[in-house]
């Protein structure tokens, strides 16, 4: 439970720092936008004469990402060792099958609060 507590902190920490950065065409993993508002704005877009809708799903793209590329984009914008930290240990944090943890060498943890990568960009 500590553990979720310390992620949901750093979410709050990083969230206002990154989400100005995205895309305004974004809506998953995005705090403040539903599925429904994704759905009226593609309607709009079709209403103006768009006739294609993209959409993409990369298999386990977030399970490629290096974790050191991470950090250091990461510390680009958060020069604070004691949020710095944490995140390291919640990436390495390994995942458990059966009882045994396994290490992770790359991705955030699937599931975790920080998962997204979403407020780390390349």
């Amino acid at each position: 439970m500590h553990d979720r507590v310390v992620e949901e902190a750093i979410r709050r920490i990083m969230g206002p720092i990154w989400e100005p950065t995205f895309s305004p065409d974004r809506y998953g993993f995005h705090p403040r936008r539903t599925v429904h508002e994704a759905g009226t704005r593609i309607y709009g877009h079709l209403a103006q004469g768009y006739h294609r809708v993209a959409d993409a799903d990369i298999q386990d793209y977030f399970g490629w990402i290096d974790q050191s590329l991470l950090m250091v984009k990461g510390a680009e914008r958060i020069a604070d060792g004691t949020v710095l930290g944490p995140i390291r240990d919640m990436l390495r944090a390994g995942v458990s099958e059966a009882g045994k943890t396994h290490p992770t060498h790359s991705g955030p943890t699937q599931g975790g609060l920080c998962e997204a990568s979403d407020y780390v960009r390349k």
